[in-house]
């Protein structure tokens, strides 16, 4: 496995774990992520940036800022465990309760994952 798929599952499992009660179904947890104000606007004046002690899901995080809300809820799923009937929350699952295909979801996947070890490459350069 690549450094750059351990380094987002553990983002994602931060991001489900100290954001979201695990009380909550895992679509409302996907659309509590949509409606989330810091999420929903990419504008950095409603959003609270905080950066973990933590330097890799640091830099994961500072990463995964500068994706659109769509691309990190995306990255969030395939990484991240969302418990759905017994079973993981899938992007099969998303494609079913969302307007986007699954060939959409797996473009947006692999976009998102290259521009992220891009630019966790060119922040090591730095």
């Amino acid at each position: 496995m690549h450094r750059i798929d351990r380094w987002l599952i553990e983002w994602a499992d931060d991001v489900i774990r100290r954001a979201y009660s695990s009380e909550l179904s895992s679509v409302n947890i996907v659309e509590r992520l949509l409606r989330d104000p810091g999420m929903a606007s990419d504008s950095g004046k409603d959003r609270v940036l905080f950066w973990h002690r933590n330097p890799r899901i640091g830099a994961i995080s500072r990463a995964a800022n500068k994706l659109d809300t769509i691309s990190q809820i995306i990255l969030i799923i395939h990484y991240g465990y969302l418990p759905y009937d017994g079973r993981k929350f899938t992007l099969k699952d998303l494609a079913k309760n969302s307007s986007l295909t699954l060939g959409e979801i797996s473009a947006k996947r692999r976009d998102a994952r290259r521009k992220l070890q891009y630019e966790i490459n060119s922040d090591k350069k730095k």
